[in-house]
């Protein structure tokens, strides 16, 4: 089973949204630090469970501002934590056989440009030390990906996406998967049956997928107005959930929408709207009863304080529900992860930047059902058309802007080179002089004395 990366920060507590009726599915049973100053957990990765405990991975900031990958268990009591790498960022971990496979890369820098290689360990109870290979100079987010040949490694670059494969024994060599004409940033990748679904952003924020089976598919369309940012997608059997912030027709304000895709992609509708208070976020907690957990970050009625709300969907929607009575949060995207019947929360504190967990028990209750309204985008400008003999002066620009720095710095040497010998010339001639006199002088002094 492979956890793949993702950032998360939530919050949680428990009551309906005022103004509206009906009992929260979840109640909170009790938060506790995690961390104790602002620096000792920066980021951290999206909690997964192995082996029957949950596993937290996260980045601490050293006073060097490196940063340490380390992570910490939780089985009902969290772990002391322990370090996996002293710099270096998180990818992904895979178990297999009782045994927990971490993927993580170390940057380093030359001045023959950034190297990324790739490192792993081994192990559970005690690690195995650090095993490096050396990948190719990549830019963005890597993606791990099992494949029957082996793991993948994929990540994108400007105008074309690569990968590598592992063996078992070593990395091979890098090979181009897509060559694009932008930079077609990878976003998510998530397997669905047996193919694997990569989606991205073109260069104009345009969403998009391909689907990887023995090959790689054409690019489809998502989404392509309304300014789109993807937050999560969710596989729940062959069915695709993906939830995007998108900003509609006549407003500045953002807006959490979702599109479903079982067969054909659903019409957007709106999980979170301005009128409810919603800021940012739109992450997913996935139930073992096949429920989804949707939460973000908004406001009540008082704009100064960030709550988190959340929405159930198990086959209809809820109504909104609000996680309250905690600090104020920091505003970013809120996750959860399931663990023996409880929903753990990892939120920030927003003055203080400390880190918390907070639990709450899943109640086996009906929720109140909403009606999701439809979205109306936002139409983005088109991009500026160009015509043939301006993009002719565009593609020549740079060689004509050399040849006339060239021509500049040819008539400066040759204007220098007429210039000089005429000065050269006119103070020798100053000199002969100046010695013709001399000798006059030394003359006249000699007739002198006689």
């Amino acid at each position: 089973m492979l956890y793949s990366r993702v950032l998360i920060i939530l919050v949680l507590v428990c009551t309906s949204l005022p103004g509206l009726t009906g009992e929260s599915p979840l109640s909170l049973e009790g938060t506790e630090e995690l961390s104790g100053w602002e620096y000792e957990i920066v980021a951290w990765e999206d909690p997964f469970i192995f082996n029957d405990t949950l596993w937290l991975v996260y980045e601490e900031l050293s006073w060097g501002y490196d940063k340490i990958i380390k992570y910490r268990t939780y089985d009902g009591v969290w772990s002391s934590p322990e370090a996996l790498s002293n710099k270096g960022e998180f990818i992904a971990a895979l178990g297999s056989n009782g045994q927990l496979t971490v993927f993580f890369n170390e940057e380093i820098v030359s001045e023959s440009g950034t190297q990324k290689n790739v490192c792993m360990k081994t192990g559970l109870q005690e690690w195995s030390s650090s095993s490096c290979y050396e990948t190719g100079s990549y830019l963005g987010s890597e993606f791990l990906i099992e494949r029957s040949d082996g793991l993948w490694l994929l990540w994108s670059r400007r105008g074309f996406w690569e990968y590598q494969v592992w063996d078992g024994n070593q990395w091979t060599e890098p090979e181009v998967l897509a060559v694009t004409e932008a930079y077609d940033e990878i976003l998510r990748v998530v397997q669905v049956g047996d193919d694997v679904w990569i989606f991205y952003k073109t260069g104009t924020s345009d969403i998009y997928y391909r689907v990887l089976d023995d090959t790689l598919s054409e690019p489809y369309s998502i989404i392509t107005e309304g300014f789109p940012y993807v937050y999560d997608v969710r596989v729940v059997d062959t069915t695709v959930f993906l939830f995007m912030e998108v900003q509609e027709a006549e407003s500045d304000k953002k807006t959490l929408v979702y599109t479903v895709y079982d067969g054909v992609w659903s019409p957007l509708q709106a999980v979170a709207a301005p009128e409810e208070g919603y800021l940012a976020g739109g992450s997913c907690a996935l139930i073992s009863d096949g429920r989804l957990f949707v939460f973000w970050n908004g406001t009540a009625f008082d704009e100064s304080s960030v709550e988190i709300f959340y929405r159930v969907y198990d086959g209809s929607w809820s109504q909104v529900y609000a996680l309250t009575d905690t600090p104020d949060v920091w505003e970013t995207v809120p996750r959860a992860i399931e663990y023996k019947g409880r929903l753990i929360v990892i939120w920030r504190e927003k003055e203080s930047h400390k880190v918390s967990a907070s639990y709450a028990r899943m109640k086996d209750i009906p929720v109140e059902p909403d009606e999701l309204r439809p979205v109306n985008l936002k139409v983005e400008p088109e991009q500026p058309t160009w015509n043939p003999w301006v993009l002719k002066i565009r593609e020549y620009a740079g060689p004509l802007l050399v040849i006339s720095v060239l021509i500049v710095l040819g008539a400066l040497i040759y204007v220098k080179r007429r210039v000089i010998p005429e000065e050269s010339e006119y103070r020798k001639e100053k000199k002969e002089k100046k010695k013709e006199k001399k000798r006059e002088k030394e003359e006249r002094r000699k007739e002198r004395k006689t």
